[in-house]
């Protein structure tokens, strides 16, 4: 509610004027009124409105002394002053005194019905910004410096608080997630209008994208019981994606501050949640044992692979990963349980040794993969490599060849699975081979030559908008370039362009 406050000397047009802003726009509360400009300091002092109608004459101290003493105040009420014909020039100073409008005496009806339009659009936004920042101060402990009653203001009229992780593809357990169109997903299929309009008829919601681009938060302020209805209309518009995806929901909270713990433990509750390649639902409220995806890999399967090894039967110990791969497949086993198999095979093919180098691969074969067809290649690859069945000089070639190729195509839509399917290798074996010979991932290869050419434009070319660089150089989201830049460079692509600009121009 935009808590409103009415202050003129006419008791007669004080009344009508709050019956005229009632009936005009529901948004409107009147908090109180007051008859002249002492009274009207008293009250905004005491009740810290967030919208006053003044009149400009009043006895004892005028309106124009008013708005001098509110604009001293921190946080200071939008003012509207009342004006007659008569007292125009009063009006013009009024503005002056950072009054947000003045209105005519008589007060014309359409005239206010579009004013408090105005004012209310502006308060929304307002509200939104200190609600969308008061999230990301949950999230991040970013800094906030509105007051506990500006929050409160902020979110009152809401009865309830729910949260939504949502994921698409795969939970990303290492740093860059090569399934790069999951940056257009969320266009392609314009899930925010839709998640938007749909929460309309609970109350309102706040889209929340973070790092990696495949997953999001959506928190839900509505009345009471609206969570789970919700719920099914986020089902929806994701019924139709090509790709895997997965929502997780819990209890819901009270108040906004209580969202805090409940946020956390979404983003927990992710990488133990997500089944693979299949999309799921999931309520944290009825948790599920972790142990039961992996059953069926005992302590007696794990023998049958070491004597396996110890044999040196690696087609045979192919044969068995595939197998167990086909059980998690068929019985839909979490992301979690599949890591823990897949780094507990390698383990054994490595003869019991921990090796963090293979370990890693595993969350970027995982990461990067959409279903069991790229697991099992890309498993088939990272055994074989264990087994040693390339030869270093095969796959130092190939390593060239292909760094070769993203020097050449860099700014290019180039990805892994073109890449993959360039060379005719698995996702994982390309990026095993690459880094074996460079110390860095091809991703990460591609993003630094990127950022390379992207601040040479930035200094070189002043006149082009960061978006357009972006696209320049292979992104075509100007934000998620931005924070790719920001990771890098430590700063903004803005503000790397002007630290160069006042450089240049101190020499």
């Amino acid at each position: 509610m935009i808590r409103t406050l009415v202050i003129d000397d006419e008791p007669f047009l004080r009344q009508y004027i709050k019956n005229s802003i009632v009936s005009q726009n529901p948004a409107f509360a009147i908090i109180g009124e007051a008859g002249n400009g002492e009274e009207a300091w008293q009250k905004i002092t005491e009740t810290a409105p967030d919208v006053i109608f003044i009149d400009i004459k009043m006895p004892l101290v005028d309106g124009l002394e008013v708005l001098e003493r509110c604009s001293q105040l921190k946080k200071p009420p939008l003012s509207i002053v009342l004006s007659g014909y008569s007292e125009f020039s009063y009006a013009q100073k009024a503005l002056k005194h950072h009054a947000f409008d003045y209105i005519l005496k008589p007060v014309n009806q359409g005239a206010l019905g579009q004013l408090l339009k105005r004012i209310e659009s502006g308060f929304r936004k307002r509200m939104g910004k200190i609600q969308y920042r008061y999230f990301l101060h949950l999230l991040h402990n970013q800094n906030f410096t509105h007051s506990r009653e500006e929050v409160s203001a902020a979110f009152s009229g809401i009865d309830r608080f729910y949260a939504y992780y949502v994921c698409i593809g795969s939970h990303s357990t290492c740093r860059y997630n090569q399934f790069n169109a999951i940056g257009d997903f969320w266009k392609n299929i314009q899930f925010d209008r839709r998640v938007s309009g749909a929460a309309a008829a609970y109350g309102q919601v706040w889209i929340i994208h973070e790092e990696p681009q495949n997953d999001c938060l959506l928190i839900l302020g509505g009345q009471n019981g609206s969570g789970n209805a919700f719920l099914l209309d986020i089902q929806a518009v994701l019924k139709d994606s090509p790709y895997p995806t997965t929502i997780i929901h819990g209890p819901e909270s009270n108040r906004p501050g209580q969202l805090k713990d409940r946020l956390i433990e979404l983003y927990s509750a992710a990488s133990g949640h997500v089944v693979f390649s299949r999309s799921s639902v999931h309520d944290l409220t009825t948790p599920r044992p972790f142990s039961d995806d992996l059953l069926f890999f005992t302590y007696a399967e794990q023998n049958i692979l070491r004597k396996l090894v110890n044999d040196r039967k690696f087609a045979d110990f192919q044969k068995q990963t595939a197998k167990y791969l086909s059980l998690c497949e068929s019985q839909g086993c979490r992301q979690c349980g599949l890591s823990q198999l897949l780094k507990r095979i390698c383990e054994i093919a490595n003869q019991n040794r921990l090796s963090f180098a293979l370990h890693e691969r595993i969350d970027e074969l995982i990461t990067n993969s959409m279903d069991y067809r790229d697991i099992r290649d890309g498993m088939t690859d990272l055994l074989n490599d264990i087994f040693h069945t390339f030869s270093d000089t095969t796959g130092s070639s190939a390593a060239i060849q292909i760094k070769t190729f993203i020097d050449q195509h860099y700014t290019e839509q180039i990805s892994l699975t073109r890449l993959a399917g360039k060379f005719n290798f698995s996702i994982s074996h390309l990026s095993s081979l690459f880094k074996k010979k460079y110390r860095v991932s091809p991703n990460e290869y591609i993003i630094r030559l990127r950022i390379e050419r992207a601040k040479a434009l930035l200094t070189e070319s002043r006149d082009t908008s960061v978006r357009r660089i972006s696209e320049l150089i292979g992104y075509t989201d100007p934000y998620y370039f931005s924070r790719l830049f920001k990771m890098s460079a430590g700063c903004t692509p803005s503000d790397y362009r002007n630290s160069h600009m006042h450089s240049e121009s101190d020499v």
